[in-house]
């Protein structure tokens, strides 16, 4: 009974210890866009120290307000951050008045005996106007 109990106490202490090392993505621009005029996004997406293995950004826009230049990026597009997170430059196009939903989904690997995809997401609304 008692060796259930810690195995028990082990097992959530574990899962706890993974949460803490959470992966994040976050989504940052300038609050309004316009048309016509080329912009980018700062997407940062934050690993675990562990997380070195090959990363997929996916990036769109719902709604016709914002084109999204390049939607699918690497590792090797971002700049390492001093903190270790990855930032990502995301070209866009403000092509008609309106608001635009952006959606950003981080797909990497976390490796230990074997290899597990692991997923991280982030939305932000975005405003395209006419000068």
């Amino acid at each position: 009974m008692r060796t259930e109990v810690l195995a028990f106490i082990a097992a959530i202490t574990a899962s706890f210890a993974v949460r803490a090392e959470a992966e994040t993505v976050t989504i940052t621009s300038e609050r309004t866009l316009f048309v016509g005029e080329a912009s980018s996004l700062s997407i940062k997406v934050a690993l675990p120290s562990d997380a070195a293995q090959p990363l997929l950004l996916t990036v769109h826009a719902e709604g016709s307000a914002l084109d999204v230049v390049r939607g699918r990026m690497s590792r090797e597009s971002a700049r390492t951050l001093p903190s270790s997170a990855l930032s990502f430059a995301v070209p866009v196009i403000g092509r008609v008045p309106g608001t635009a939903v952006v959606r950003a989904h981080a797909r990497f690997f976390r490796c230990t005996d074997t290899c597990r995809a692991q997923e991280a997401a982030a939305v932000l609304a975005v405003e395209v106007r006419t000068r």
